[in-house]
């Protein structure tokens, strides 16, 4: 192994490269042989975008700092890795995927230490609301997903895992739940009171059926007119750019971290998820951190410390399996897929895991989700995904519940659930 400090010229004579940081959503594009340009430091973190480090057939090469831009260059005979000042990268040949995980240990020296031993929602299965949204909203002629959630909604949601008899664990309310959900203007996020009578009676309805409560929150940016904003003009940093699986296009700006910015950020988090918490609510499903990489990762680490600083047991849930950002999350989601528009979504369910375990260090895996995220997944398609979850490491989530197929199916599912508690000790 050698840190190389500026730049360094690696022949590839037209290898097939893993680019574990490339990432575009329910798209594969971890692998290529063609010419390439990219920053594994501020590239867009808008699917699963694992660590800053490119793996070859007999070679390793990662960065070691987070937040100095870096380029990996290809002209499908060379890869050019340049460092610019303070930064540099880990090198070394031989069996990529244990230099891989020497690379970690190496990092992880340097990273800050979490206890995981303290958020016992961190092995359960996650019951999650999001693709029944969809479908409960294109059978009732809904205009979006966010339409379906209610009381109404989650009491029959608890209702059919009940007579299904499923295994508890956590359920998360997915977007919806708050008020401006179909607009993303998010200051601070409220209980849509058109939906729920006493939020905090719907909380603790899902504690009294056996469930650990958790909630979506996308709290990394904010409208430009907004009070935090107004107030403190420093804090409005780069534009939302879009989201790849379409629509969530908002004029909407990501909070601007800097030294003198970012007292005031951790305190507005604070403010922000202690009443969830005084609810009862022990776990947060964090979305939308799809900008340039380093600057999510500085959002990451103070939304992490505000929720610890209330309570370290409520399980923080992001989608940046990045080493150097799996620091500042319990547990990193294998960010969706859709069975319908990706006829081979198998293999991109596998190399989204394959970059989780290898990137995300010590940090838990949440297997988002059974089904994929489609609401008219056919049956077939359903057990093959749920035969692809079989083995794999980490918690299983369902979101389209099984009851939408036969009862053979249930039957599978809870089967396969209870065989994950069993191995888990969750019995």
């Amino acid at each position: 192994m050698e840190v190389i400090e500026e730049k360094i010229d690696i022949p590839i004579y037209g290898q097939k490269l893993f680019l574990p940081f490339n990432n575009l959503w329910n798209q594969n594009v971890y692998y290529t042989d063609q010419p390439f340009s990219l920053s594994p430091t501020f590239i867009r973190t808008n699917s699963t975008s694992g660590s800053p480090v490119v793996i070859g057939n007999d070679f390793f090469i990662g960065c070691l700092n987070p937040h100095v831009d870096a380029l990996f260059s290809s002209n499908g005979k060379t890869l050019s890795c340049t460092a610019p000042e303070k930064q540099s990268f880990y090198y070394a040949e031989g069996k990529p995927y244990q230099i891989w995980g020497e690379y970690n240990k190496y990092v992880s020296k340097f990273l800050k230490k979490k206890d995981n031993t303290e958020v016992p929602s961190l092995p359960l299965i996650e019951y999650c609301t999001w693709v029944e949204q969809k479908k409960f909203a294109a059978i009732n002629n809904m205009s979006g997903p966010i339409n379906a959630m209610s009381d109404i909604f989650i009491d029959d949601y608890l209702r059919r895992i009940d007579k299904m008899d499923l295994p508890r664990g956590v359920l998360t309310l997915d977007h919806g739940w708050a008020l401006n959900s179909d607009n993303f203007n998010f200051e601070p996020s409220r209980p849509d009171k058109t939906k729920f009578k006493n939020f905090s009676s719907t909380i603790k309805r899902i504690e009294n059926g056996g469930f650990t409560p958790g909630l979506w929150f996308a709290p990394a940016f904010l409208y430009p007119e907004s009070q935090l904003f107004s107030k403190y003009p420093e804090l409005r940093g780069e534009k939302f750019t879009g989201a790849n699986e379409g629509g969530f296009n908002f004029p909407v700006y990501y909070l601007n971290v800097t030294d003198k910015t970012a007292g005031i950020i951790y305190d507005w988090y604070k403010e922000l998820f202690t009443p969830y918490i005084e609810m009862g609510a022990r776990k947060f499903k964090i979305d939308f951190t799809y900008n340039n990489k380093s600057k999510m990762i500085k959002i990451l680490e103070l939304l992490y410390k505000a929720v610890k600083d209330i309570n370290p047991t409520v399980e923080v849930e992001g989608h940046v399996p990045d080493i150097f950002a799996t620091q500042y999350q319990d547990a990193v989601r294998l960010n969706d897929l859709v069975i319908e528009t990706n006829p081979e979504w198998e293999q991109l369910f596998e190399d989204h895991h394959k970059v989780c375990l290898n990137s995300a260090y010590k940090t838990q895996l949440n297997l988002d989700h059974v089904g994929t995220n489609s609401p008219n997944v056919s049956e077939t398609d359903f057990l093959k995904s749920l035969a692809r979850f079989r083995g794999k490491t980490g918690y299983p989530v369902i979101s389209l519940l099984p009851d939408n197929f036969s009862d053979k199916t249930v039957d599978f599912v809870r089967q396969y659930l209870q065989e994950y508690q069993a191995v888990n000790n969750l019995l």
